[in-house]
Order: structure tokens, then C-alpha cells, then sequence
């Protein structure tokens, strides 16, 4: 809402242009975009080919300490830049003043969804004290944020709601809706929001009871779609207990998933045996089931040497089988899983010690290597690759996983321009990933939008949230 990009994806998740239309050379390794001369900022400068240089260079810098990944597209002298052996990026060239070009490390077909999809940030405002190897001077700015998206922020309660007005200056045009307020909802509220007209749209998690309830409403819509997330359970798999394949495999053949997605989503949610959406291109529906199969479980963790004791609980060289399971509070999916978990393990000589914090909490604790086991929600996006995640040492790759072949296998997927054996490369890697099992994966589910009769012109797709069209929407 706040921020732009240079590009957008469709409803099929394909890329197409936004602020700025590009072409890539025919080696596949420089990517050079042309912005529009008509974009501007919220407080009225203009958006040049300086600021999507500052914005990249400011993400290769080595302070910078949030999710984007530069590794995932290699553009070339990043990694000098991030280790402060030079003075700027040697792969970003501004030829003009709407036109800047990248040109990568190597080969990358997905590295236009991370070119085309990243917020630009205005130079003038968030580079005025910036300073290599020192990011201290935006992240002071975070609270007072300037792009040249759809709105402007005005004002928060923290955790409570989120202020917006139109901006003025947007390039498609000012926003029908002067004011947005988004509001933090729970699953103990947000139905009574929607029923008494306390929000016009939010997402609510999918399942015969909430269908019938919104239904009811009469003057609220439905809009029921795939999601392009997963629920997955997270392990550390520094932990010495989940290093073995085959106890990762017995945990996975061990839980009875199907009763999860039954309980929570009725009809609106199925299982899910790797980590990608079934409305993807590249999902591969040829992989291990792993069926709900107690036999199965013991047998693997037998064959893994861990042995039931008489007190009937699992142990190996003198350490029982027993983990701590971080639970976000107020979370559905947890209130039915581990009651299932608890039961179904039980029943396989585990211990599960549930210990019940916030999601934030939960979080930091993931990213400090602080957990044994937790669930989680995880977003696919339009980009198939998720080499931050599951290759060796990728940004986000907090679990500690690392597999030299699916690292192969994930490269070759990057590197293919031709999009009939990408396919079947990245079908590779989902397979790879399904044997080997980083993580345990539980379900996809549908995606369910409530959207107030009185509000129109909303588009929503698996791949774009209702923000993304708030310019062209109307209130009655």
C-alpha cells in the first residue's frame, strides 16, 4: 500500500510490468528496466533510476538484517559490496534517469520476480545518512514510512490498527477510498466484526462452520481460492533427534494429518507432501503420500536406533526421544494439532513438552536457533524458488538444513530458460525434498476472503492479497 515496485505478477502469477517495463539480454544475465516518467513519491519527488539503485544496494548491504536474500539472484559485486571490499555494486548501472539495469553472477530465471517485485525506496529520504556497513540511520525511518504506493500512513495504535489516507500523488490515480484502517483481528473477533459491519474484508480461515455462519450474513461475499501458502511443522534440525532422515520420515508417517485438516477444515483443506501450492505450474502430485501408518512410524524409528525402554518412551545411547513444542497462542490449527500430536506419539514412545508463548516470541526464538519443533504458516508467492529456505545456508534457512543435491538440483531449476524442463526441474526438487524431509508438511487449504457488499472493484487472487487493487476500489 505505502510502496511500488517496478513490476507486478497477474492472476496466473506471471510477471508484467507496473512502474516500469523491462527487457533482458539475450545471454539472460543483464535485466535493464525503463521507469515511467510520471512516477512520484508521496511527498511529491520523483521516482528515478537513483532510487531503485539505492533500494538494491541498500538490501546488499551487510547491516541490513531483513528477509530479502541477495545470494538468491547473485547480481554481480553484491558480495564485495555486502563484505565492504567496494564502494558500490559493480552489476547496477543507472543509464539515465529512468532507466537502470542489473546485470547477475550468472544465469537466473527467477530473478525477475525478486527485480520486479521489490519496494523502491526514495534515496532523498532513506539514504540521506546511510552509510555503508551501518543501516541504523533507515531503520529509524521504518515508523515514518515515504513510497509512491496507493496510500499514505497517517497513524497506528501498535497492534491494534493502522492508518492509511489516498495518496494524492499516485501515478494511477487517487485512490477512490480516502481512508483505509486495518485492524488486527483474531479468530475470537473477527467474525463479530464482520457480522456488525466492524471491518468490511478479512480473511477467515476456511471451514464448513465459517462458511454457513458468513453466508448467513447475507451482505457479505465470499471469495474461496487455493491458497499459495502451506502449514508445515518446523524442526531444528541442528538438534541432534532430527538429524536422521528416517526419524523424520517416522514423524511424518507417525501423525495423523488427515484428522488435522478434517477437524479444522472440513472439505476446505487437504494434505500437503511438499512445499508448494497445487495451483502452481510446478507442483508434482508424483511424490510420497506418507499415509497415516503407525506400523510404518515404529519401523523407522527401530531401524534409527531408537528403542522403546520399559517405561515404553524411546531412548538411543542413553537420551530419550522427547522434544519442546513452541505453541503461538490463539492459533486454530494449533488447538486441534497437538492434542492429535500428543496421542499419536504417544503411541510411538515420543514425548511432546508443549510450551505456549506469543507468535512473535515464537519467531524470534526460530530465527535464533532457540526450538526444537513449531508450526508453521509459510507463503509460496508467484516465484517458484525457495532456495532462501531450503538451500544451504539461504537467509531464511533457520532450521540449519543442507543437501548438496537438492542444492543442485534447486541451481539447475534457476538456471533452465526453457520453461518445459524447468518444470520438470523444479518436480525434481519438490521430490527431493518430499524423501528428504526438512520439514513435516500438514496441509494446504483454501483461502477464504470476506468482502462487505458495500465495498466493489476488489481483484484477489493466490498470488496478490486485496491491497494490491484498493486503487480502483469503490465503497457504496
Amino acid at each position: 500500500m505505502i510502496y511500488d515496485c517496478l513490476g507486478d505478477v497477474d492472476e496466473k502469477g506471471e510477471p508484467v510490468p507496473g512502474i516500469a517495463k523491462w527487457d533482458i539480454s539475450k545471454d539472460g544475465l543483464t535485466y535493464t528496466f525503463h521507469i515511467k516518467d510520471n512516477i512520484k513519491f508521496s511527498n511529491g519527488t520523483s521516482l528515478t533510476a537513483d532510487d531503485v539503485a539505492f533500494t538494491f544496494t541498500y538490501l546488499c548491504d551487510k547491516s541490513y538484517n531483513g528477509s530479502f536474500d541477495p545470494s538468491a539472484i547473485n547480481i554481480k559485486g553484491w558480495k564485495a559490496y555486502h563484505d565492504g571490499t567496494a564502494k558500490d555494486i559493480e552489476g547496477i548501472k543507472v543509464k539515465d534517469k529512468h532507466t537502470v539495469s542489473f546485470e547477475l553472477e550468472k544465469q537466473n530465471t527467477s530473478a525477475i520476480y525478486t527485480l520486479a517485485r521489490t519496494l523502491i525506496m526514495p534515496k532523498d529520504y532513506y539514504g540521506k545518512n546511510y552509510k555503508q556497513g551501518d543501516t541504523s540511520s533507515l531503520n529509524a525511518l521504518q515508523d515514518k514510512p515515504i513510497g509512491s504506493g496507493q496510500y499514505v500512513f497517517k497513524d497506528c495504535k501498535p497492534g491494534e490498527e493502522y492508518d492509511f489516507e489516498a495518496n494524492s500523488n499516485y501515478w494511477r490515480g487517487k485512490s477512490k477510498i480516502k481512508k483505509v484502517i486495518l485492524k488486527v483481528t483474531d479468530q475470537s473477533n473477527k467474525m463479530q466484526l464482520l457480522k456488525n459491519g466492524g471491518v468490511d474484508i478479512d480473511i477467515v480461515t476456511p471451514n464448513d462452520e465459517s462458511v454457513d455462519a458468513i453466508k448467513n450474513f447475507k451482505f457479505v461475499n465470499l471469495r474461496v481460492f487455493p491458497s499459495n501458502t502451506y502449514g508445515y511443522i518446523d524442526l531444528n534440525l541442528k538438534k541432534d533427534i532430527f538429524k536422521d532422515k528416517k526419524v523424520r520420515q517416522a514423524l511424518t508417517y507417525g501423525l495423523d494429518r488427515e484428522d488435522l485438516i478434517k477437524t479444522t477444515f472440513g472439505k476446505y483443506g487437504q494434505v500437503c507432501n511438499e512445499p508448494q501450492s497445487t495451483a502452481s505450474w510446478n507442483y508434482n502430485s508424483d511424490v510420497n503420500k506418507y499415509k497415516f501408518d503407525t506400523k510404518k512410524a515404529n519401523e523407522l524409528f527401530d531401524e534409527a536406533g531408537w528403542k522403546k525402554g520399559a517405561d515404553g518412551i524411546r531412548s538411543k545411547d542413553g537420551k530419550k526421544f522427547e522434544f519442546h513444542y513452541l505453541a503461538s497462542t490463539d492459533n486454530p490449527v494449533n488447538e486441534v494439532l497437538i492434542p492429535i500430536m500428543k496421542e499419536n506419539y504417544k503411541k510411538l514412545g515420543i514425548q511432546v513438552i508443549v510450551d505456549s508463548m506469543e507468535f512473535e516470541t515464537i519467531q524470534n526464538k526460530i530465527k535464533n536457533g532457540d526450538y526444537d519443533m513449531s508450526f508453521v504458516c509459510g507463503s509460496l508467492g508467484a516465484n517458484p524458488d525457495q532456495s532462501t529456505v531450503f538451500k544451504t545456508n539461504g537467509a531464511q534457512n533457520y532450521s540449519g538444513y543442507s543437501n548438496k543435491k537438492l542444492d543442485k538440483e534447486m541451481d539447475n531449476a534457476l538456471e533452465d530458460e526453457k520453461f518445459d524442463s524447468r518444470k520438470k526441474d523444479y518436480q525434481n526438487v519438490w521430490k527431493t525434498v518430499n524423501d528428504d524431509l526438512p520439514q513435516i508438511f500438514i496441509y494446504q487449504r483454501n483461502d477464504m476472503w470476506a468482502i462487505s457488499s458495500r465495498v466493489s472493484g476488489i481483484d484477489i487472487t493466490p498470488y496478490k492479497d486485496f491491497t494490491a487493487s484498493l486503487w480502483k476500489a469503490k465503497l457504496k
